[in-house]
């Protein structure tokens, strides 16, 4: 989730982003929750296409092993976008996301 979207969420909650989670009261994570699962944002403009990006960041490719399967959860493994991989424009993200795709998910029915 964005940081900025994030600290907002936290906000309405009264919930100090300084703080670990856990020690909030189970009322406050609750309502986080509740706050995250039927936020809703109406979209009410864009800008031009020359500034047409979401973000980076996600998963570190230091906790993947070649197959996309987690270092740290057995059995789990990640595709695409949810991955840090960033690169230029052009049509590589989907290329990113067809061949993770696809290596992933051969790695994980190799495991059923």
């Amino acid at each position: 989730m964005n940081k900025k979207l994030l600290f907002l969420l936290l906000k309405q909650c009264g919930i100090r982003p300084s703080e670990p989670l856990a020690s909030n009261p189970a009322s406050k994570m609750q309502q986080f929750c509740h706050i995250i699962k039927h936020c809703r944002m109406p979209i009410t403009g864009y800008a031009s296409f020359e500034q047409a990006q979401v973000c980076q960041g996600g998963v570190d490719t230091s906790q993947l092993h070649a197959d996309l399967e987690s270092a740290i959860c057995k059995g789990l493994y990640f595709a695409g976008e949810i991955v840090d991989v960033d690169g230029i424009c052009g049509g590589y993200n989907l290329q990113w996301a067809w061949s993770s795709g696809y290596v992933a998910g051969r790695a994980a029915a190799d495991i059923i």
